[in-house]
């Protein structure tokens, strides 16, 4: 691989979506590179290095515009800031709870025995807990609850708040509840007859 080769790869990449045609350039391979190294010029102060930039400019520029756009530099001395890219917007969860927890939902109660166990049971990675769910699957999302992460195989039931062992207190609004979500975890074959929750 030649040398010219590859001192025209590393702009060709860096210029091959751009589509401004300012300053005279036009949107040949030629004048995109010529265009990268007249920006590079115009932020520089050292003039050596500027007219280096420049030369290497003339060496790819196919347009007469865009070469009078480079010669112009050789006698306009004056310097551009350069622009710096916008810094990416990165967020960082600080609770496991803020990463939402995916439950599968088998239904509205009464269910059959058979629909409850034909439910397919969801998989995630560690990271991110990106989950593949198959097609048709109803899902709710939940906070990432110890009892959940500690669940084996959970699955939701909307559930009448009537048919539970024990009344709920009404809503903060006053309001009665009608309905509740059961989560219901598949993987513990013993019944605990002192706790509902592990």
């Amino acid at each position: 691989m030649s040398l010219q080769f590859m001192r025209c790869v590393v702009p060709s990449k860096q210029v091959g979506y751009q589509k401004d045609d300012s300053a005279g350039f036009g949107e040949s391979v030629g004048d995109r590179i010529a265009r990268y190294y007249w920006q590079l010029a115009r932020q520089q102060r050292d003039l050596a290095q500027r007219s280096r930039l420049i030369a290497q400019g003339l060496r790819f520029v196919g347009s007469a515009s865009g070469r009078q756009a480079l010669e112009k530099l050789l006698t306009d001395f004056t310097v551009v800031p350069a622009v710096n890219q916008p810094r990416l917007p990165l967020y960082r969860l600080d609770t496991a709870e803020e990463v939402p927890y995916l439950v599968p939902v088998a239904g509205t109660a009464p269910l059959t025995a058979t629909a409850f166990q034909q439910v397919p049971r969801l998989s995630c990675t560690e990271v991110f807990r990106v989950v593949a769910v198959p097609q048709g699957m109803s899902l709710v999302a939940l906070p990432a609850w110890q009892v959940l992460l500690n669940a084996v195989d959970p699955v939701a039931i909307l559930w009448p708040a009537a048919d539970l062992p024990a009344e709920l207190p009404p809503s903060p609004e006053g309001l009665p509840i009608p309905q509740v979500l059961l989560i219901v975890d598949r993987g513990l074959a013993e019944w605990n007859r002192d706790r509902y929750l592990y």
